[in-house]
């Protein structure tokens, strides 16, 4: 049995090495975005972090400058399915004290027309000590998928965009 299980790691070395095969990527990411490419304070992005795992889609988006007075708001277009172009799904909420947050079935980068928010878990919250917008979804909002990439993005009267508009960041793999 012991050659057996000695043989088979050895099999597995040698594809890994021979054909290139990579592990899966990690359940979490983490980019950072230029800083200073707009104009308008609190719209800001500088860095954007993925969680993706069973126990939900977890996305923080730090903005310089965050204050609870400005009436931006962000959005983040999820991709869900590799096979078909563009985002499946947008989350979109103010920054502002008073506001509100849902999450809408996408295509082509715009709310799917003649559609409603979803009605699933998700949560979004502004932290102004911190500068940061966090997305929490629960992942059976967005049915069956195993990876997800995002866009994501920060408007007062400009808008900043991570990684660039309608551009998505690497994949991350649900651990």
């Amino acid at each position: 049995m012991r050659e057996l299980a000695l043989g088979a790691a050895s099999a597995l070395l040698v594809a890994t090495t021979v054909v290139g095969v990579t592990p899966a990527a990690a359940d979490t990411n983490s980019w950072t975005d230029s800083v200073g490419d707009v104009a308008d304070i609190g719209s800001d992005i500088t860095r954007v972090k993925v969680k993706n795992n069973n126990k939900a889609l977890a996305i923080r988006i730090e903005v310089a400058d965050l204050t609870p007075k400005q009436n931006g708001g962000t959005q983040v277009w999820v991709d869900t399915k590799r096979n078909r172009p563009g985002p499946e799904f947008v989350m979109s909420g103010g920054t502002g004290l008073e506001t509100d947050w849902n999450i809408w079935p996408a295509r082509k980068w715009k709310v799917k027309s003649g559609s409603y928010p979803l009605v699933c878990p998700i949560d979004m919250q502004s932290n102004y000590a911190k500068d940061t917008v966090f997305w929490k979804v629960s992942p059976d909002c967005m049915g069956s998928y195993d990876e997800v990439r995002i866009s994501a993005e920060a408007a007062i009267q400009s808008t900043d965009y991570s990684p660039r508009r309608h551009r998505f960041h690497p994949w991350t793999a649900r651990g």
